[in-house]
């Protein structure tokens, strides 16, 4: 009876201590099902007015921004995420960091913009090869500003575990998005063009609202002080975070170097669909990050570790899903049948992802010591430096595989070294065993597609071990937390 008891109630520590983060991870997940939800929805609709080519010119011109505006963030946002949530500074000082924040991110954006506005064309001409700068890449840096202002928006929401008021933005932010692209695209046939005007437009109605409704943000002051504290934090991450995002893009741009925008169209659909895994990752990694400051500084590392555990797991049933099904679900998406070679990759895409995930996990232990941020440079350096060698060997002869390939090692490099320094700063125990033999059921389920079975009997061997696998993970989580389906109705609802 004591046991039971004792048990029971470590049951409803867990759920109340669990329930923001889990309202969190199901409002950010839901935007992100809702988001790629209405792409996958609507993807038969542009994949029909879309070439591949024009997909191509979508992926380099995002990746090429996406870098730039990683630059001018600095990595601010996170270090808001330490200093305000973590320390609980009074609110005045709260306030300046936000203030100071948005000021220096804006002001880097206007001036980084400006200077791209009017050297972009030489700077850039090697990476677009056949995209024109203008109009596409010229639109695109216009609207690097304002979407600056959404992204510190969001974040900021994100980083004072206000899940329901970054859930808004989000919805309205892409709503408004998906609205633009259907009118540029459908009705205009602007084709890529139409996708990257929508964001300016998009982007630029937000910050009217932001200006005028949003003061509170940008009107406590500028302080040098502040900022100093912000940079010492965020430094080391943004170097980190470009390299990974240098990483990242290697393949895509350098396979665009040596083919054309039509097989960067083909490789960006593969890395789309498996960015589906990327929801969930995303969703839980927002909300995990303040709710594990919390408990790391409280040293409820028992309580983290089951967790850990339970997140490691569920996601590498998600991953291997989502491998296994990737045919079936773009065969349904489109008609136009040329988007399928994309099915060639993306066990490969997934996989890469799935790793990103465990290292980002890892990597949580490091971005709790403030002194300690400096260490991740070395796994995305490495990661950068295995991806452009494999690309400049493998791309030239093997084009698309070979470009997915470079960036399965790359990404399997940085995460292990990413898994190791994170183990060494981790009061929590988690054995390597334990992350090697997840990583090894992921690769021998997905390896399953390659091999030479009939179609009928695949597919009924791929239903019956999900629906196995869903099952086992109930019973680990009914084991470890008393779950039933009762309790996980009731968090839902909650």
């Amino acid at each position: 009876m004591h046991l039971k008891c004792k048990f029971s109630l470590f049951y409803l520590f867990f759920l109340m201590s669990t329930k923001s983060l889990l309202q969190n991870t199901i409002l950010y997940s839901f935007s992100g099902l809702i988001l790629r939800a209405s792409s996958i929805f609507l993807f038969p609709i542009f994949s029909y007015y879309l070439k591949a080519s024009d997909y191509g010119i979508i992926s380099i011109t995002g990746s090429l921004t996406l870098i730039i505006s990683s630059i001018a963030m600095l990595e601010i946002p996170r270090a808001i995420t330490r200093y305000i949530y973590v320390q609980e500074n009074n609110k005045h000082q709260n306030d300046q960091y936000i203030s100071t924040a948005f000021i220096t991110i804006l002001s880097i954006h206007l001036v980084l913009s400006l200077l791209l506005i009017f050297l972009g064309k030489f700077l850039l001409k090697p990476l677009l090869n056949d995209i024109p700068f203008f109009p596409y890449m010229f639109i695109a840096i216009l609207a690097l500003p304002f979407t600056a202002l959404f992204d510190f928006y969001k974040q900021l929401k994100k980083s004072e575990q206000n899940g329901y008021t970054a859930f808004k933005a989000e919805m309205l932010y892409y709503g408004g998005n998906i609205f633009f692209n259907l009118l540029f695209v459908v009705v205009f046939k602007m084709d890529a063009m139409g996708i990257i005007l929508s964001t300016l437009v998009v982007a630029i109605l937000f910050s009217l609202y932001f200006f005028f409704f949003e003061k509170k943000i940008y009107t406590s002051g500028f302080s040098w002080p502040l900022l100093k504290n912000l940079l010492h934090y965020s430094m080391p991450i943004l170097i980190f975070i470009l390299f990974g995002l240098l990483m990242e893009s290697t393949d895509r741009l350098f396979l665009n170097y040596k083919t054309n925008t039509t097989s960067s169209g083909i490789y960006y659909i593969a890395l789309t669909f498996a960015s589906i895994f990327s929801i969930l990752k995303e969703s839980v990694n927002s909300s995990f990050t303040p709710w594990f400051y919390e408990y790391y500084e409280k040293k409820r590392y028992r309580e983290l570790e089951k967790i850990f555990k339970s997140i490691l797991i569920g996601m590498t049933i998600l991953s291997v899903s989502l491998t296994w099904f990737s045919y079936e679900i773009l065969y349904i998406l489109t008609s136009n049948r040329d988007l399928l070679a994309a099915t060639s990759y993306i066990p490969y895409a997934l996989i890469s992802l799935y790793l990103v995930f465990i290292g980002q996990t890892f990597n949580l232990f490091v971005f709790y010591e403030i002194s300690k941020t400096k260490h991740l440079i070395w796994s995305n350096l490495a990661g950068f430096l295995i991806n452009l060698l494999f690309c400049y060997l493998l791309v030239p002869v093997y084009l698309e595989k070979g470009a997915i390939l470079s960036r399965l090692a790359a990404f399997f490099i940085m995460s292990s070294i990413q898994i190791v320094i994170g183990m060494h700063f981790s009061k929590i125990k988690i054995r390597y065993s334990f992350i090697s033999l997840l990583l090894l059921l992921n690769i021998l389920f997905s390896s399953i597609l390659f091999l030479p079975i009939p179609y009928l009997y695949l597919i009924i061997f791929k239903i019956v071990t999900t629906i196995i696998m869903l099952i086992l993970f109930y019973l680990y989580l009914k084991k470890s937390y008393s779950f039933s389906i009762k309790n996980i109705f009731h968090l839902i609802k909650s």
